[in-house]
């Protein structure tokens, strides 16, 4: 590990974690020792948001495998003011952000450096990936990469290729290119972007959600860029921080309609849009209907206050009301059937264990029969 890079590389890798010691150490030991083959092309940059778990343990055994930057925050800045600072902390020419459960394939960073060479004048570059599932699918081992099961290849296409526009990679099977993984940027240009915009609490809009991908698009919308069709890593579903369902209505229901909002107003239209516009809607109503189908309070309450901001989203409004029409019976029953329990535990306190009422049976007076 070291304190710092007196070059200036071709490529920061950065890793952004929080409480990420369960994933660490597999992906350095994939990612390393590729950096170490690549020379000062690449720096390697792990920015720790104070984690409270053996990260620091795993950052230090990584050492092994190859030199990279290791930054720990003083406080914890949340998702995404991590990401935006370890980009600032970056000095590559090309910035690339990864999750802290990224797995690379072996060979992977160096058909990245190769595209990044061969298309200098290109700012922004969007790599495909392999999903798989956490933790079935976890591999114990990946020292110099993973090339192991997995569930589904993000795109079908395999082949390198210039875009005439960074947005024909937009569509619903990727989510409209959410993946903060994904994307390669010049990193004058994000810098700069980042003077002027500010991260709120995460999750609340889609910049602060999708901070990587906000980023590119509106510094690439309707300019050229690279696709690299050959899958370079493995992600790993089931590892995301927001795979709770407060975060999860809180992405589908307000940052997703927020960031697709974004890119109708940079020029993003017709079909493509309007089917990840249908996308999101299922996404929501499954949502709607874990929420009222679990009856969990705090979660419950949150449904109006984001139906109210996602109704804004042309299109999209209608799924949502059906989710709550559908789920409208099951949730009534469910209301009824803890409302009697909620009333049969009233009548055992007043009429069987209250003092009061005991001292009435103590009389002689019987208490009223049960309903």
């Amino acid at each position: 590990m070291s304190a710092s890079v007196p070059h200036a590389p071709l490529l920061t890798v950065c890793i952004p974690c929080y409480n990420g010691a369960a994933y660490l150490g597999v992906v350095l030991e994939a990612l390393l020792p590729q950096a170490a083959a690549a020379g000062k092309e690449v720096e390697i940059l792990v920015v720790d948001d104070g984690s409270t778990d053996d990260t620091t343990d795993v950052v230090n055994s990584a050492t092994r495998h190859g030199p990279f930057r290791y930054i720990r925050n003083d406080i914890n800045l949340g998702m995404s003011k991590n990401i935006v600072s370890a980009m600032r902390h970056a000095s590559g020419e090309y910035v690339w952000v990864m999750s802290q459960h990224n797995v690379f394939f072996p060979g992977a960073l160096a058909r990245v450096l190769s595209a990044l060479r061969s298309h200098s004048g290109i700012d922004a570059f969007y790599v495909n990936f392999r999903a798989a599932n956490y933790p079935d699918q976890w591999p114990a081992a990946a020292v110099g990469g993973y090339a192991g099961a997995f569930h589904y290849l993000c795109k079908p296409d395999l082949a390198n290729r210039l875009l005439d526009r960074w947005e024909e990679v937009l569509d619903a099977r990727t989510c409209v290119a959410t993946q903060t993984y994904a994307h390669i940027i010049r990193r004058r240009l994000a810098t700069e972007f980042w003077k002027h915009h500010q991260i709120g609490r995460d999750f609340s809009n889609a910049l602060d959600t999708y901070s990587q991908t906000c980023t590119v698009a509106n510094i690439m919308f309707g300019r050229p860029a690279v696709y690299i069709g050959q899958p370079v890593m493995t992600i790993y579903n089931g590892a995301q921080t927001w795979g709770s369902l407060r975060l999860q209505a809180k992405v589908y229901l307000q940052s997703h309609p927020d960031l697709l909002d974004l890119f109708a107003r940079l020029g993003w239209s017709g079909d493509r849009l309007a089917e990840a516009q249908a996308l999101n809607g299922s996404r929501a109503r499954t949502v709607i209907a874990q929420l009222l189908s679990e009856w969990r309070g705090q979660e419950v309450r949150l449904v109006p206050k984001y139906l109210l901001r996602y109704a804004h989203q042309r299109g999209t409004a209608p799924a949502v009301w059906k989710a709550l029409l559908d789920s409208r019976a099951p949730g009534l029953l469910l209301i009824g059937e803890r409302s009697a329990r909620a009333a049969d535990a009233a009548f055992q306190y007043l009429f069987h264990n209250w003092r009061p009422a005991r001292w009435i049976r103590a009389r002689g007076k019987s208490a009223p029969p049960r309903p």
